[in-house]
């Protein structure tokens, strides 16, 4: 039997571009999956500064903003607590001086890389609605706030690893986003789910069909005055995109709003040699 798990690597869940960050010395990792899931990777290795720093249990982790037209938290039903708390081993090196100690350190973070890789394929919800909720009990995110269109939930906590206590936050409206968002400014994951900016169309097969106006994507996202105004001063620190084109009405519709999310955020092509935030008009 082939041990993937033991091999030096697991292939990384997704593609991305680094971006300028409003922090020295620092750029912001923009991750293109296809499946919503597979931004537990990203988080997590966010968290842990590239695999090198372990889950801290004395503070909360970055907290994250995602825009989704599904509710895509989860509860605890969607978590299997002991396969969460072995997938990130103690990451730092116990003595730098000691090549047994980095050769057991590097083991350790890759292992724990690999486990993650693979399970935020393999071990989450493959409905990609449950995913928010276990990297929080991991502590690899903070609190949460969701701009959705599916349900009417308002604040709720939970209890992470450690003890910590989370609040995820829900709103309909942009404006009520941005007014509890703007309360406590720390650092941030920017989650976006293209179906966002989908609606209902006859078949109804997904919940979301046919694409919004051009015009409703490009206010949501502009950067001088819509949501990334506001998440990437706090500061920014990592950026998923989720394409999810069987909610968008097929890869055709996805790959339009995708073409429009590009034109209205980067200067550049995303995923090409050279891109950046594009410049506020």
């Amino acid at each position: 039997m082939i041990k993937l798990l033991h091999r030096a690597h697991v292939a990384i869940p997704g593609d991305s571009s680094f971006l300028s960050s409003t922090e020295a010395n620092r750029s912001i990792e923009t991750a293109v999956i296809h499946h919503h899931r597979l931004a537990f990777y990203y988080w997590v290795r966010w968290t842990t500064s590239n695999w090198t720093i372990s889950l801290r249990n004395d503070e909360l982790a970055p907290d994250l903003v995602t825009v989704d037209w599904h509710d895509d938290v989860g509860c605890q039903s969607d978590c299997v607590f002991d396969e969460l708390q072995l997938l990130v081993d103690r990451l730092e090196v116990e003595n730098l001086e000691d090549p047994v100690c980095r050769e057991d350190a590097a083991n350790r973070r890759q292992t724990s890389e690999n486990n993650v890789a693979s399970y935020s394929f393999l071990g989450l919800r493959s409905l990609n609605d449950g995913h928010i909720y276990p990297a929080q009990y991991l502590n690899a995110l903070g609190n949460v706030y969701v701009l959705y269109k599916q349900g009417r939930r308002k604040t709720e906590q939970m209890t992470d690893q450690f003890g910590n206590q989370h609040e995820t936050h829900y709103f309909t409206k942009l404006e009520d986003l941005v007014k509890n968002l703007n309360k406590s400014p720390r650092p941030t994951y920017f989650d976006l789910d293209v179906d966002y900016f989908f609606k209902e169309s006859r078949g109804k097969m997904h919940g979301a069909e046919a694409m919004v106006p051009e015009n409703e994507i490009r206010s949501l996202l502009d950067l001088k005055k819509g949501l990334p105004a506001h998440v990437i001063s706090r500061p920014l620190r990592g950026m998923t995109i989720a394409l999810e084109p069987t909610y968008c009405g097929g890869l055709t519709g996805c790959l339009r709003a995708m073409s429009v999310i590009c034109e209205t955020l980067f200067d550049g092509s995303l995923l090409g040699h050279q891109v950046d935030w594009r410049r506020p008009n």
